[in-house]
């Protein structure tokens, strides 16, 4: 397995709980992979600064850093991965990803993530005053649509499971520059310790 094929699996295993901290024993269970072979990759992604480390007795607790800007672009690549699968899917899919692209010029959406689990859409938007106008100009009808400001939407994401079964629709650095600014709660709401 390539060290690019090692880091999309480690993000996708963060993907469904972005603020998790895993023990290298852990992760390489999760992964499937030999525990030498993640220790060594592992090690790679803390000098990269990718990963963050901290000694716990004979074991590192592991954890994203997610201020990282390779960390970023991996987080990045790996929704576009899902966006991808989530419109090879459906076609109507692909046309509220059109319908979206087409409207962000007209609205000052920052970001729009789809809820996989509850078929919800959250736009975070600068004003409401536009939710009429927003709704009016979907096309697709398809998922139950939710609208709120960056702070109403930091609000209810350490509140809701829309960070473990997700898909950023629309502005992967707004929705992470949202989880960046949570860092804190969501580190002490998603430990696994």
């Amino acid at each position: 397995m390539s060290e690019a094929d090692f880091q999309q699996d480690l993000i996708a295993l963060f993907d469904r709980n972005i603020k998790a901290s895993y023990t290298i024993n852990h992760i390489s269970k999760l992964l499937k992979k030999p525990y030498a072979y993640t220790h060594g990759k592992i090690k790679k992604l803390v000098e990269q600064n990718i990963i963050k480390a901290v000694p716990i007795g004979n074991s590192l607790l592991c954890s994203l850093n997610i201020y990282e800007d390779k960390t970023l672009v991996l987080l990045t690549l790996n929704e576009i991965s899902k966006k991808k699968e989530f419109i090879i899917r459906e076609k109507i899919n692909s046309a509220l990803v059109e319908n979206i692209k087409s409207i962000k010029c007209d609205f000052d959406i920052y970001t729009a993530v789809l809820n996989l689990s509850s078929n919800e859409l959250f736009f975070v938007i600068k004003d409401n005053k536009d939710i009429p106008k927003i709704k009016n100009a979907l096309v697709i009808k398809k998922y139950s649509c939710h609208f709120s400001t960056p702070d109403e939407f930091r609000h209810n994401l350490v509140k809701s499971n829309l960070l473990q079964n997700h898909i950023v629709i629309y502005s992967c650095e707004k929705y992470f520059e949202i989880i960046q600014s949570l860092d804190k709660e969501l580190q002490y709401l998603h430990s696994q310790i």
